[in-house]
This record gives structure tokens, C-alpha cells and sequence, in this order.
């Protein structure tokens, strides 16, 4: 993850439509849900089973916590590579960034990736 080359400057508004697109291929809402007993959060999908109940019990832990779920069927030679993955996107977008970068972008993209697609990258 730290080896992100950055061949040349990126405008915040070029970063924006990358985040954009990345939200639109894998259908992610703006709604992120919090988890107190992992203390993991995820944007959860449009319209799916825990947006609506976040909307229908007015709260932002519902459900299980699917980066705990997806950690545990995650194989073990991986396991190293993605707890890093999901520690740096903790750290990195419990609040929302003020200002983006291409390594902030990447990261967003590579634990979405892994938490809806099944990709490890």
C-alpha cells in the first residue's frame, strides 16, 4: 500500500470523481455504518439491508459488522496484508478527509475492493 507512484499531480477535483466512480461501480452509499464492538465503519451499499435499517431504527450500528466477517474468511497468507489495509483506512477516514490524495484514494479504493469484491490487491 505505501508503494503508490505518483506520476503527476492530481487536482482534488479529479480525486473527487475517481472517489465518485468507485462509489458508483460498487454501489455505495454515503452512509457510513459504526460498529462499537469492533470499532470498524464501512459505507454500507445503496439501498441495502443495512442502509435501511439504519434509516428504520435511526441508528449507525446495525447488523453484524461485515470487515469482521470478511477478516475471518480472509486466508491466512493474506491476513497480515489486509489487517494493515483495514487499520490504515480506520485511521485515515474515521473523519472525512479535508483534502484528498491520490494515496488516500487508493486506499478508499483497495478496502472496498476487498470488503465487497473479493479482490486482494
Amino acid at each position: 500500500m505505501d508503494n503508490i507512484i505518483i506520476d503527476r499531480p492530481y487536482s482534488q477535483i479529479e480525486l473527487q470523481d475517481k472517489r465518485n466512480q468507485l462509489y458508483k461501480n460498487l454501489n455505495l452509499s454515503t452512509k457510513k455504518v459504526y460498529h462499537q464492538k469492533t470499532n470498524y465503519f464501512y459505507l454500507v451499499k445503496l439501498n441495502g439491508k443495512k442502509e435501511k435499517e439504519m434509516i428504520e431504527k435511526n441508528s449507525l450500528d446495525v447488523g453484524n459488522c461485515s470487515v469482521t466477517w470478511k477478516l475471518l474468511k480472509t486466508p491466512k497468507e493474506h491476513k497480515t496484508t489486509i489487517t494493515n489495509l483495514i487499520n490504515n483506512y480506520m485511521d485515515n477516514f474515521y473523519n472525512e478527509p479535508s483534502q484528498l490524495t491520490p494515496y488516500l484514494v487508493t486506499l478508499e479504493n483497495k478496502f472496498y475492493t476487498w470488503l465487497y469484491q473479493d479482490k486482494i490487491s
